[in-house]
């Protein structure tokens, strides 16, 4: 799928999970597991899909910055949530109902 001048590429893991990456000028800039769930090779410091969002301030301290999701018809956005940044560390998170839905990581 063209983004700009990147491409994304959409994995399948299971029925729970999807890996994006993102390649632009021939390298991977960006790595996104969203789902419920996955393996726990699939974790960024042991934060993990489906992981508690209370486990991310834990282990990371609270976001810089939290933005708001819109709700989206069904699915994991249903619900709306947040988009936690943390300034400028390459990572960020998406929380919905007080879950882990989405984790990236992202060449600065």
């Amino acid at each position: 799928m063209p983004q700009g001048h990147a491409t994304v590429s959409v994995h399948l893991l299971g029925n729970s999970a999807y890996l994006a990456a993102t390649v632009l000028a021939g390298r991977i800039v960006a790595l996104q597991i969203t789902g419920t769930s996955a393996p726990s090779e699939w974790s960024f410091e042991t934060i993990g899909l489906g992981a508690p969002a209370d486990l991310i301030i834990n282990r990371l301290g609270p976001p810089f910055r939290r933005e708001a999701i819109p709700r989206r018809g069904t699915g994991l956005w249903r619900d709306g949530g947040e988009f936690w940044t943390y300034g400028a560390w390459p990572f960020s998170f998406e929380v919905a109902n007080g879950r882990v839905i989405s984790i990236r990581l992202a060449m600065p």
